[in-house]
């Protein structure tokens, strides 16, 4: 899939994403590396952090990631692969949060 198909679905989302009050996660199968992700501005565009496992999860690439809003990020604890969930030729990802987070004071 190309860049330019990403980045038509990529807006869609962006179009729920700016909808909702409050934080959110977005979690997939991406299909590009990170690195594309934040070089496409689309990050900026809704207000998130990429949240990455360290390790590849398909073949050499991170395909598999999640996405917070910018305000999610002091509750990342991180990310890791589940090694034995039995997919193949992918490696789902696990994201790790705090718990008992407090919402900032006004």
């Amino acid at each position: 899939m190309t860049l330019l198909l990403h980045l038509d679905l990529l807006h869609h989302l962006a179009q729920i994403i700016k909808s909702l009050v409050g934080p959110w996660i977005l979690g997939g199968d991406f299909n590009i590396n990170p690195s594309l992700l934040r070089e496409s501005g689309w990050l900026e565009l809704v207000g998130g952090l990429i949240v990455e496992p360290d390790a590849p999860t398909c073949g050499h690439n991170k395909y598999d990631f999640f996405v917070v809003s910018s305000g999610m990020g002091g509750a990342v604890i991180g990310c890791a692969n589940i090694l034995d969930a039995g997919f193949h030729p992918h490696l789902p990802s696990r994201l790790y949060l705090k718990g008992r987070i407090r919402m900032p004071k006004k």
